[in-house]
């Protein structure tokens, strides 16, 4: 992955899953990305490490991304320095990510990633395109959608 910011990376996703084990198996190691990974989501570790770190790129579900919504200013603000989140495990509606977007830093994007054992890595939009359809990236050449 091509970026223009320096990447430091959490994880809070099972890693097993198709989601997130190309961040933390393979782009971590390609791209030379610090990657700090929990064993599991804890809101209070996230918040803490977010600042700490400045970390500038997470993988996330939307249940997560809805509960960022309701977080106390303080907690927000620990969101500020995202630059890209991933989200996936499920569709995203587009309300809600323009909403979430909203509480990282500026320019910041949310790509969808789901439909992953189908092919939601190799369709997702690449750096620096910014779909702002809640879409979920392009047709692949060869398939058409009806």
């Amino acid at each position: 992955m091509l970026t223009t910011f320096k990447v430091m990376r959490l994880l809070s996703v099972p890693i097993f899953h198709a989601f997130a084990a190309p961040l933390a198996l393979i782009s971590a190691i390609r791209d030379g990305a610090p990657t700090i990974i929990l064993p599991r989501f804890d809101k209070a570790e996230f918040l803490r490490l977010l600042p700490q770190y400045q970390i500038t790129e997470t993988a996330v579900v939307p249940p997560l991304l809805l509960a960022f919504l309701s977080y106390t200013p303080e907690e927000k603000a620990a969101l500020k320095s995202l630059k890209l989140a991933w989200c996936g495990g499920a569709p995203l509606d587009l309300v809600t990510q323009n909403k979430a977007c909203q509480l990282f830093a500026p320019a910041a994007r949310i790509v969808q990633v789901w439909g992953m054992t189908e092919c939601g890595w190799i369709s997702t939009f690449p750096f620096p395109e910014n779909d702002a359809s809640g879409s979920v990236g392009r047709i692949m050449p060869g398939y058409e959608v009806k």
